[in-house]
């Protein structure tokens, strides 16, 4: 039976069974789930069910009546104990009820709701990338080496979330730096069988590279280099990255390219021939800003940026881009793109947050970007990732600040031209997880999860 024939009392009752994540990610589907998941009946019987395993501290009757369904969802927290002096980051996997922790010797996966370690694997400086597989009782987390040392591996485990078994899928060692400088790497995605490396590369001019790598065919397409600012995300079958036009006026252009256009573009893993980039000159680039006499780049769907039918197209600028999958509707997709301008003085186009949504396997349809909303942002983040809500958070120096990017709402104040939600939390450090609407702090060894949406 289609959601939509449920009876509302019907929908609370299988709302009621599920964990919060599941909550959260029900309520991003439509209006109507949104209106349910968000029923202040529900979140009482959630706050409830984490006070009786001792997660929350007990709240009085009169504290209860006086809450509004926000205000039970800011109460609602997960706390994390980790015996350590210091955690360098921490993030909450998809889902949302599993974290992945590093601190200066390891990193671990903990269970958000009973804080167990499930799993410790030692690395002292890598980046991160995980997914949920399996129906959500695998998390796979991807791990790259910043910087070359002797023995760096990028690696991709898998742990079993019920069992607890761990095990390593994929391996690939990581080249020598070619200078005295080292070169250094990080990951931005990873999805089923992709990940996207990102590059940086001392020897290059420029020096950033994304590379699209097939780990299960140990396959590599070379994506772009000297382009910082391509931030290429990866959709169930498809690619998703902003690239300037090579013909003036340049303007700004988000693309999707499914990966069964690429068949002809895919060569053997090798991670050397990457470092050795400019001196070999073997190298066939997918160059997804230009259009090569008889060797087109292949794009499944394409959007132009533009404010008040005027094409975007300032090479002084930055990009946040953060994207969300339909929990009910797979390869429904909700794409957010933010644009900011760094040229002076500042205007209505300065700051814009546009909503694309894309659909790419509907039956007799054109795959297509289509534009949802542009929205004038007063909020200055740098390359912020964005909740499906709209929040985000900007952390310089040491201060914290959770921000609503789209306007003021319920708990937001005006604060310097932002719209701000909260400030300065009193965190010794911040993650923010875009996907699960959360935000972590870290405070005197443990982990506090916040959820914003």
């Amino acid at each position: 039976m289609p959601l939509k024939d449920i009876g509302e009392d019907i929908l609370l009752e299988i709302l009621s069974f599920c964990d919060v994540s599941a909550v959260l990610s029900v309520s991003t589907v439509n209006k109507t789930l949104r209106r349910v998941a968000l029923t202040k009946q529900l979140w009482l019987y959630l706050l409830r069910d984490l006070v009786s395993r001792g997660l929350l501290d007990c709240h009085s009757t009169e504290e209860l009546d006086a809450y509004s369904t926000r205000d039970i969802i800011a109460e609602i927290k997960h706390i994390i104990y980790v015996e350590t002096e210091r955690i360098f980051d921490v993030q909450l996997i998809p889902g949302g009820t599993h974290a992945v922790l590093k601190t200066a010797e390891d990193v671990r996966l903990y269970n958000v709701h009973t804080g167990r370690c499930l799993w410790t694997k030692a690395s002292a400086s890598a980046s991160i990338s995980t997914n949920l597989v399996e129906l959500g009782h695998v998390a796979r987390i991807l791990l790259v080496p910043l910087e070359y040392s002797a023995n760096a591996n990028i690696t991709i485990q898998e742990i079993n979330l019920k069992t607890d078994v761990s095990c390593e899928v994929f391996r690939v060692a990581l080249p020598p730096g070619l200078g005295p400088i080292h070169d250094y790497w990080w990951c931005t995605d990873l999805r089923e069988d992709f990940f996207i490396l990102h590059v940086h590369l001392f020897t290059i001019p420029g020096g950033d590279i994304f590379v699209l790598v097939d780990w299960r065919t140990r396959r590599q397409i070379i994506l772009n280099y000297a382009s910082a600012d391509l931030k290429p995300r990866l959709l169930r079958d498809h690619l998703l990255v902003i690239f300037p036009e090579s013909s003036p006026p340049r303007q700004h252009v988000l693309a999707v390219t499914a990966f069964n256009m690429l068949e002809e573009r895919w060569e053997s893993l090798d991670l050397i021939a990457i470092t050795g980039l400019f001196i070999e000159q073997d190298f066939r680039p997918l160059a997804l800003n230009q259009q090569a006499a008889g060797n087109p780049t292949p794009i499944a769907a394409v959007a132009k940026l533009e404010f008040n039918n005027e094409p975007i197209c300032d090479s002084s600028c930055s990009f946040g881009l953060s994207v969300y999958e339909n929990p009910v509707h797979h390869d429904a997709y909700k794409i957010m793109l933010y644009f900011r301008s760094h040229n002076v003085p500042h205007s209505p186009r300065n700051r814009l947050l546009f909503t694309y949504a894309f659909s790419p396997n509907l039956p007799h349809a054109t795959p297509s970007l289509q534009l949802m909303s542009t929205f004038h942002s007063v909020t200055d983040v740098v390359g912020p990732a964005m909740s499906y809500a709209g929040y985000t958070v900007q952390w310089p120096n040491i201060i914290g600040t959770i921000m609503d990017l789209q306007r003021e709402r319920g708990g937001t104040r005006t604060q310097g031209g932002s719209s701000v939600l909260e400030a300065d939390p009193g965190w010794e450090r911040m993650h923010f997880s875009p996907l699960n609407g959360a935000v972590l702090g870290v405070v005197d060894g443990s982990v506090i999860v916040r959820y914003y949406q």
